[in-house]
């Protein structure tokens, strides 16, 4: 079954941006290196032939049922090109608009002082092409080791003694699909497992592949282990590959405990914990009833308990505050993934990444159990996340 998406709008998005900044360090290709420019037409059809594989390999994998092993190796050259042309790009960028301003300004108010020169700027355009080669070879290797275990402790004032050193295991963003296969998942399981957690939450972005593509791996998710259960929530990629259809497959053949709008309680010792799961922010563009509705999810709810809202992207805090929710879970951002990204995910996200503290509600966003599009993890590793509630020593203050 194909996946109810069009992605038309992203195909022409995309490939727009792609030939902007491709013809961009083509021009500073025949800048820095004017016998290059002999070979334009060369150059160029390099150009569009990076273009064609950016835009060929995801449309195998998702037009293909059972993709070859032809597919999966297109779409790791996809990807790793992707992830080098990003960090050549925006190494590049800045430091160009800098020189280009400083020159403007020096050739208007500063006549006589020298510009840049260009042997300042050839020796930057190396030092950062190097950089760039250097980020992501370190960033390919981070990425393709996996993820590594973070232990957080949730200071929590009025915690009730039956919920002290409660242990939750946190994955979200694994995006199980064409490049995260076997031994990564294993990985994530062991080091869940290792935790022996009282719950396991998922909070969204489990998959990138239809049922029929990747199915099995998905199941291996099986060995998972918690007290309480595993619950897992919506994250908008789920839609992007048939929601309909994973919900169904997750209900018949996973464990998993799915929370759409709704909650769960589980009592322990006498006290309730109530797990609240909305679906992602974007899930409406594609499924109208998927709207996410945080006082839904905990409608009818016992008034004492301790409450958790499980939320894919770091949003609807103030809701989930003003209904005395205790601690949020979210992920979504991948905090930029790697570097430079990760000081430009502040912008749509005032809460991107680690532990946060909004008014009387913590929230803890992670920074994804594994990655999407260009393996790359440069200086923000993955993370399976254990979060253990303690009880607060002194009041807490909004961060």
């Amino acid at each position: 079954m194909k996946p109810a998406f069009s992605i038309s709008f992203f195909v022409i998005a995309l490939t727009t941006l792609l030939f902007l900044g491709a013809s961009f360090l083509a021009q500073l290709t025949f800048k820095h290196f004017p016998s290059t420019k002999k070979y334009r037409a060369a150059i160029w059809l390099m150009v569009f032939l990076f273009l064609a594989v950016q835009l060929t390999a995801p449309a195998l994998y998702r037009t293909w049922p059972s993709p070859p092993i032809s597919v999966f190796a297109a779409q790791w050259f996809a990807y790793s090109t992707l992830g080098l042309f990003a960090c050549f790009f925006i190494y590049h960028f800045f430091p160009v608009l800098i020189f280009k301003t400083w020159n403007r300004l020096q050739k208007r108010f500063f006549t006589k002082k020298p510009p840049v020169s260009m042997q300042i700027e050839r020796r930057s355009f190396f030092t950062l092409s190097a950089f760039s080669f250097l980020s992501t070879s370190v960033g390919t290797y981070q990425a393709i080791s996996g993820p590594g275990l973070k232990r957080v402790a949730i200071p929590i004032a009025d915690l009730p003694a039956q919920l002290s050193d409660l242990k939750i295991v946190q994955i979200s963003d694994l995006h199980i699909g064409p490049t995260i296969r076997e031994s990564y998942i294993d990985r994530v399981i062991d080091l869940a497992n290792t935790e022996t957690p009282d719950l396991v939450v998922i909070t969204g972005d489990l998959l990138d592949g239809t049922t029929e593509q990747i199915g099995d791996l998905v199941l291996r998710l099986n060995r998972l282990r918690a007290r309480y259960g595993i619950y897992y929530i919506t994250g908008n990629h789920e839609y992007y590959w048939g929601v309909d259809e994973w919900l169904g497959f997750l209900k018949a053949n996973t464990p998993f405990k799915i929370l759409l709008n709704e909650h769960a309680v589980i009592d322990i010792n006498g006290q309730n914990l109530i797990i609240g799961g909305i679906t992602d922010s974007s899930a409406a563009r594609i499924k109208k009833e998927h709207e996410p509705n945080v006082t839904q999810a905990f409608e009818g709810c016992p008034k004492e308990g301790f409450k958790i809202l499980l939320a894919h992207q770091p949003r609807h805090y103030d809701v989930a505050n003003s209904l005395g929710v205790s601690l949020q879970l979210s992920g979504h951002t991948h905090a930029g993934q790697f570097f430079p990204w990760n000081l430009f995910v502040s912008i749509p996200f005032r809460y991107y990444r680690g532990l946060n503290r909004h008014e009387n509600l913590w929230l803890y966003v992670s920074p994804g159990t594994g990655y999407w599009g260009p393996p790359m993890r440069f200086l923000i590793p993955a993370e399976v996340t254990s979060l253990r509630l303690a009880k607060a020593t002194q009041p807490q203050k909004e961060l």
